[in-house]
């Protein structure tokens, strides 16, 4: 009956009358043609209204500007001519323009839940060096530490910058020279900006021009589903260009209910955050927390016509934008892996396989609605690339392709990721899918194992249940999974079931784990982690049983044991890590095996601070590890830390020149290893005055001044004086030897009264004096009030203890007003230009009260 649009699962709109006569059908005008969102601002709007729509070119609608050339147009139509407008056979589909706003700002991440910390340690050479990527939002700081000299700029960079857009741009590719909170997947990595102004697909000339092959995407509209113009254009466009990923977040309106299409009102699923995570060729990530629990704020799927989504989860703190922001960075990895195997990108439906098969099941056994496929693994999709365990093909029309696959003895489990790039829909179709390749593996007995499918029925139950084996008809991804396999020879099978074009290019991935198997991932080998912290322990494992877990800070000569006993399949035990600078060891004790896990060190965070910061030098200081033999500085010269220099000390100073680097940072080193680097400080922008950190003078209640020093540092001092500016000269009012102490402090015992100034003077051992800035202090001994200079000439200072209102008027030898002046501070400049030389009369009021009176003269 070609259907065009479904409304309900029982309601739908046909191009042809039904030939049976039992079904009941009404005349449907060009509305369907419309999305639910656009409908109801049509009909709020008044007569003389216009409304703003997304499609195409209409004569009955004002062209404002193409949102993406070549798919949509911005137009104005008034609601006088919307029948004309939505009946125009140029108009397939119209939308309402929505506002993307970012997923959450994310305040942390925990790089070793998705194994990315691994990646770092074991593969320091994968750093997505030479790769390129795209942040789709507002645009992220160019200048930040983390992000320097790595900016690429283009014509469709944002405008407005915003810390989320910097905080995923530093997930993905941050430098970590700010510390180690500061890295990101892929460090190596360069960065362009998009404005997501443009909801839909940028022209494909900016990602081939530019030489992008992966776009991040951490925002959302509303919950929207129906297959719309951005998601007809994300999947145009990547079937097209093969080797290009968007990367998007499933959203953080896990808690809402969808008001629109096929699951309204179903509370808590199918809630993707915008039509563009609709698209069938993308990846969405959702989001879990530390201990790969899926929040209920994560957005949940199915996708509209009952496809999985989210594909695949990471660690997301507060909501979805860091997670897709981890899986961006991996995918960068990724296709450096890929390139230098191959000496080109990947297809982007390998690395959807390669991220897919590899995750982590977290939930119920299988896909699900709300963890997809699993949580990202970064460590294992590494490894599926580098050991080639993956295949690119195509099959044609009711074909197969074929392979085989030999599974040891003793597998715990086999798993069989298929993802193929499927073309374009075509606009509000009622399923996405247009090629259906089927996956499935078949053994030497014959049987057959089919891939996960899920309930798609528009109820709460259906959408929770675990998932089941079956034929799937609506995916592109879909995945065999086998649990103890028996040994032997096996056939991988990709049947084309549906295919529209001659051939449908597809990938597979797979993996295989043995039974009885257990690895420890992180710490990885070598990796330094902050001592005085509470650290989760990472591990790989098909032992169903359970384990002891302890750690060793002697070589293994002594353990000491890390809380009760743990199950070996779940991911992460939290370990208080010692607050000490030591290699360390990890054992974990099962049915009477053991294992040891690589060596790393327990580090506690060096504490960097600036000592002095003088006209020709600076010193930078640090806290002293026990157990450290030397320390290594490292300095900001490009866009990464480099070694700058190495000591015994505990303190460098730094001789100024145009070559010196801004930012510094220290690593401990013992027994040769090295420890963890602390945070980056800028040397110069840390509150100092040369030496001093902070001089402060303070009238007291006894009509005393305390003075008070707080230093940098005391290195290379002698002694300090303590000045007070009297008659234009300064007077020392004491000395003090420099001691180790950093403050010091004295009181002025009899200050005069007026504005006095102090001051500390401190001398070098080689005789040199450094002067602090003086500061001033207001001193009234007698009354409320003190006028002065007396005589003047321009200006009259007041010094008022308190203010209450009061004003103030000066009056001639006559007794005639000839000034008035609010009082409202407490130290007042009182102008006198104006008024001619001779004697003056100062009078305060407060009400009608007369509370003070002095004569001065104006000269």
């Amino acid at each position: 009956m070609q259907i065009k649009r479904s409304l309900t699962p029982y309601f739908h709109i046909v191009q042809n009358r039904p030939a049976d006569s039992s079904i009941v059908y009404w005349p449907a005008n060009s509305n369907w043609k419309a999305s639910e969102t656009l409908l109801l601002a049509v009909e709020a709007a008044k007569e003389k209204d216009s409304i703003f729509v997304l499609s195409g070119i209409s004569p009955h609608a004002r062209f404002v500007r193409w949102e993406t050339k070549g798919h949509t147009a911005l137009q104005k139509v008034a609601k006088k001519d919307w029948g004309k407008f939505i009946s125009d056979t140029a108009i397939a589909f119209a939308d309402t323009r929505r506002i993307a706003k970012p997923e959450i700002l994310i305040t942390s991440t925990d790089p070793g839940l998705n194994r990315i910390s691994t990646v770092w340690q074991q593969l320091p050479a994968l750093r997505g060096n030479g790769l390129r990527v795209s942040v789709k939002e507002t645009l992220f700081d160019t200048t930040d530490t983390d992000l320097l000299q790595r900016y690429i700029p283009t014509a469709l960079a944002a405008e407005l910058m915003e810390p989320h857009s910097t905080i995923m741009a530093t997930f993905i590719a941050g430098a970590g020279n700010s510390g180690a909170a500061g890295r990101g997947v892929a460090p190596g990595a360069l960065l362009a900006s998009s404005s997501f102004d443009r909801l839909s697909a940028d022209d494909v000339t900016y990602f081939t021009q530019h030489g992008i092959a992966l776009q991040n995407h951490s925002y959302g509209t509303g919950i929207e589903n129906y297959y719309g113009l951005e998601a007809v254009a994300y999947d145009e466009q990547v079937y097209g260009a093969d080797t290009l990923l968007h990367v998007f977040s499933s959203g953080n309106s896990g808690q809402q209910t969808s008001a629109t299409g096929p699951y309204s009102g179903v509370a808590g699923w199918a809630n993707l955050s915008g039509t563009f995570k609709q698209a069938k060729n993308v990846l969405v990530a959702g989001g879990t927390e530390s201990n790969n629990a899926v929040p209920a704020a994560s957005s949940k799927g199915p996708a509209y016509d009952g496809r999985i989504k989210p594909e695949i989860v990471a660690y997301g703190k507060d909501g979805t934008s860091g997670a897709a922001a981890l899986v961006s960075g991996t995918a960068l990895l990724l296709q450096q892996i890929y390139r230098e195997q191959h000496a080109s990108l990947p297809p982007a439906s390998l690395l959807k396989a390669v991220l897919v098969n590899s995750a982590d099941d977290i939930a119920q056994p299988g896909a699900d609605h709300s963890s997809g496929f699993g949580a990202l693994n970064a460590w294992e999709a590494a490894q599926t690339l580098i050991n080639s365990r993956f295949a690119i093909a195509g099959v044609s029309n009711a074909n197969e392709y074929m392979q085989t696959l030999e599974i040891p003895s003793a597998t715990a489990f086999c798993k069989i990721t298929l993802s193929y790039t499927d073309p374009p829909a075509a606009i509000n179709s009622l399923q996405a899918l247009v090629n259906d390749l089927d996956l499935y593996l078949s053994d030497a007995a014959g049987n057959i194992h089919l891939p996960w499918i899920l309930r798609t029925e528009p109820n709460a139950a259906a959408l929770a249940a675990p998932a089941q084996r079956g034929r799937d008809s609506i995916n592109n991804t879909e995945q065999v999974f086998i649990s103890l396999p028996a040994a032997g020879t096996y056939i991988i099978h990709v049947k084309g079931t549906r295919v529209t074009a001659s051939t449908q290019k597809f990938t597979i991935a797979w993996q295989l784990m043995p039974q009885d198997h257990f690895e420890w991932q992180s710490p990885a080998e070598n990796e330094a982690i902050p001592g005085g912290e509470i650290m989760a322990l990472r591990w790989k494992s098909s032992i169903t049983t359970k384990g002891m877990a302890s750690y060793s800070l002697d070589n293994g000569a002594s353990w000491q044991p890390i809380g009760d006993s743990t199950g070996l399949l779940q991911d992460g035990l939290s370990w208080p890590v010692p607050n000490v600078l030591s290699p360390a060891l990890l054992k974990m004790e099962t049915a009477g095996r053991t294992f040891i896990s690589p060596p790393f060190m327990v580090s506690p965070l060096l504490r960097l601070q600036t000592g002095f910061n003088c006209a020709d030098s600076a010193m930078i200081s640090w806290n002293t590890l026990s157990g450290a033999s030397h320390y290594i500085i490292y300095g900001l010269s490009g866009p990464a830390m480099t070694a700058f220099a190495q000591t015994t000390d505990t303190f460098l100073v730094l001789q100024k020149n145009a070559a010196l680097p801004g930012y510094f940072a220290v690593q401990p080193i013992a027994n040769g290893q090295p420890g963890l680097t602390s945070n980056s400080i800028p040397y110069a922008n840390q509150g100092l005055d040369c030496y001093a950190r902070q001089f402060t003078a303070d009238l007291l209640e006894d009509g005393q001044v305390l003075l008070q020093l707080q230093l940098g540092s005391t290195y290379g001092l002698r002694q300090l004086s303590w000045e007070r500016l009297q008659k234009q000269e300064w007077l020392s009012l004491g000395r003090q030897a420099v001691s180790s102490a950093l403050s010091y402090s004295m009181r002025d015992g009899q200050p005069p009264e007026g504005i006095v100034y102090y001051r500390a003077a401190l001398e070098t051992l080689q005789g040199s004096l450094i002067y602090t800035d003086p500061v001033a202090v207001n001193i009234l001994q007698r009354g409320d009030f003190l006028i002065f200079p007396n005589p003047a000439a321009r200006t009259l200072q007041l010094l008022s203890r308190n203010i209450l209102g009061r004003d103030l008027y000066i009056l001639n030898a006559q007794g005639r007003i000839v000034k008035q002046v609010k009082v409202t501070d407490l130290q007042q400049a009182i102008l006198l230009d104006g008024l001619p030389a001779g004697s003056y009369w100062c009078v305060i009021y407060e009400g009608a009260q007369k509370v003070f009176t002095a004569p001065f003269i104006r000269l």
